[in-house]
């Protein structure tokens, strides 16, 4: 295990519009405030087109991931962190949710994309003062989502 201790100052509530991309819509919020680190507090609402990874089976002795969607609409709910990439130092979310669709099974998995029905809310919380990355993880060099935490 490591950890580091940073500090959290400000909170920023968002609502993501019908149509948009949720984890656009986040990275926009992060790279026009100059976020590089945050914890994502809660995502709540409706969402469509979800797509999401997952490990292909439960008994697994390997990571191997698969993938999914689900065209929706259904209810949601998520929360996360994200940090910048060692290369880019673009954000990277990671991000896991569960979404149910009325009468249907729920999903609970890892968000690879979605988009807002009608509108949801979002609570992020800024971390300050703490110097982390993701690159990627060597378990699974093929999977471009699976990035693993590096402190420096």
């Amino acid at each position: 295990m490591q950890y580091r201790f940073g500090s959290s100052s400000k909170i920023i509530v968002a609502r993501i519009d019908d149509g948009e991309e949720l984890l656009s819509s986040l990275e926009k919020i992060a790279t026009e405030n100059n976020i590089e680190v945050g914890s994502v507090q809660s995502i709540v609402g409706g969402v469509r087109d979800l797509k999401f990874s997952h490990f292909k089976k439960e008994d697994q002795k390997e990571a191997k991931s698969a993938f999914s969607e689900l065209k929706g609409p259904c209810n949601f709910f998520a929360s996360g962190i994200f940090m910048p990439d060692a290369k880019t130092k673009a954000p990277v979310f990671h991000i896991h949710f569960s979404a149910g669709l009325f009468g249907r099974d729920t999903r609970m998995c890892h968000l690879i994309r979605a988009t807002a029905h009608f509108y949801c809310d979002v609570i992020i919380s800024v971390i300050e003062d703490i110097n982390v990355v993701k690159k990627q993880f060597d378990a699974l060099p093929d999977v471009e989502h699976a990035k693993i935490t590096e402190f420096m």
